[in-house]
């Protein structure tokens, strides 16, 4: 997944909160790696929360109140074979697991910015990590997007990873942090890419600034 997603205001998003019991969030045209977006966590109910798209965020060195993901390492994506052996992503994948609505992604190959959306007009329910701390006394959430292994149908656009999409009768498994069902999960993350997708390629002046 290249670092770039969005979430419109149209039926697919409230559909998927209305599924999940929360909100919509609010539109968001171009998310990028250290900005914020909205993502849903379980807390005795579901709740949407403000958060920072990259899991290990630190205090920015040149504006004391603000915070910026860590130069030296890569988080905004958790790649799935390394959930239960990295230190960086297994107490969260087995006590912190979230979902990020989207309505779709961005990627690029060869200077051309595609979008992938659901072919259905749905939205996409990305599988999440989420992080929680306090940098200089501010409490912040961060987040990363699982991915998978490269799949066949779509290294035309991207030949490294593809971001993991959750099914409507997963997200309350997934989002139950008081039990981790590593089994079942690894069984939805072999399934690959689960959904029908429209890859569209944009014309320049539609395309997101990286």
């Amino acid at each position: 997944m290249c670092g770039r997603f969005n979430v419109t205001d149209h039926k697919g998003v409230y559909d998927l909160c209305e599924a999940l019991g929360v909100p919509a969030p609010k539109p968001n045209f171009n998310v990028a790696p250290g900005a914020q977006a909205e993502i849903v966590i379980k807390h005795s109910d579901n709740q949407l929360l403000n958060a920072y798209w990259s899991m290990l965020m630190e205090a920015h060195p040149n504006k004391p109140e603000h915070v910026r993901p860590h130069p030296k390492y890569k988080t905004f994506n958790a790649q799935s074979r390394r959930l239960e052996s990295s230190s960086l992503w297994h107490n969260a994948y087995q006590q912190q697991r979230c979902i990020v609505p989207m309505s779709g992604f961005y990627e690029w190959k060869a200077g051309q910015c595609h979008y992938i959306r659901p072919s259905d007009g749905s939205a996409f329910a990305m599988a999440g990590l989420y992080r929680q701390q306090v940098i200089k006394g501010q409490a912040i959430t961060s987040f990363s997007v699982i991915t998978l292994p490269p799949q066949a149908e779509f290294c035309h656009i991207h030949d490294k990873s593809y971001p993991f999409a959750l099914l409507a009768d997963e997200y309350d498994l997934w989002l139950d942090n008081s039990q981790c069902q590593g089994q079942e999960f690894q069984r939805w993350m072999d399934g690959g890419i689960r959904q029908a997708i429209t890859i569209e390629a944009l014309t320049k002046p539609h395309q997101p600034e990286r």
